[in-house]
């Protein structure tokens, strides 16, 4: 399982349009999302044998992970800018 890190940067002024701001923090607010599953999942990794609560675990934040970057994508995909 590979997972990429998100970098999320302010304009160069700093003076983003309100409209910026709030999509940066409803980015931010989803990306914590993301990162509380990944978080569960990289806590038992390395396990050699699972039990039953741990596939529950892993099946529960994989499916979040996935909801989740498909919102990001939905709504916060810029295919020029590379910051994304």
């Amino acid at each position: 399982m590979a997972f990429s890190t998100v970098e999320v940067r302010a304009g160069e002024s700093g003076d983003a349009p309100a409209e910026q701001e709030k999509e940066k923090s409803e980015l931010a607010k989803l990306l914590a999302k993301v990162d509380n599953d990944y978080k569960a999942v990289e806590e038992i990794s390395g396990y050699y044998k699972y039990e039953k609560k741990h596939w529950k675990l892993l099946r529960e934040s994989g499916e979040n992970i996935l909801e989740v970057t498909k919102l990001i994508r939905k709504k916060h995909s810029r295919p020029e800018d590379r910051r994304y």
